[in-house]
């Protein structure tokens, strides 16, 4: 038997992150809205970022990409996904020109699991922005819950 045939497959359960910081357990332990929705580079974060991700995936909107073992596992639009994306206004060819990995698993902050980076995730957040789903803070990476993100899974 070979190495290939006995490896696990990769689950995005299995990641097992560092510890939070001190700061983020306290954003953790008041529920604070830094913690509950934020931007990371442009992307969802918090608990809103970190549920959008795991609704894309359950969706199969999203697959895995790259090497599993890589410390932020990269996703691609399933064929699914990609209508679904573009029926949300997400035009998909000028997020992939956008000079930047497309979508990877990037560790948050306070939740100590993956949210939706790169342009993809840059995309939906400014999708999600613009259509009343959230609402970005001037001065802040605080974003307000206009409506529940994942209704826009929908």
């Amino acid at each position: 038997m070979t190495a290939e045939a006995t490896a696990k497959p990769f689950s995005i359960s299995s990641f097992i992150p560092p510890a939070r910081s001190k700061q983020a357990e306290r954003e953790v332990g008041h529920d604070s809205p830094l913690r509950r929705c934020r931007t990371c580079y442009g992307h969802l974060a918090g608990v809103e970022g970190v549920a959008l991700l795991d609704g894309m995936l359950e969706l199969e909107w999203l697959e895995l990409a790259a090497d599993p073992n890589d410390l932020h596992p990269r996703f691609r639009p399933t064929e699914k996904g990609e209508e679904a994306l573009k029926r949300r206004g997400i035009n998909l060819e000028q997020t992939r020109r956008a000079g930047r990995k497309l979508a990877y698993g990037c560790t948050d902050w306070t939740e100590r699991r993956f949210h939706l980076g790169g342009a993809l995730g840059s995309a939906i957040t400014d999708v999600l922005n613009g259509q009343g789903f959230v609402r970005r803070r001037e001065g802040s990476r605080v974003v307000a819950v206009v409506q529940p993100v994942l209704d826009w899974l929908d």
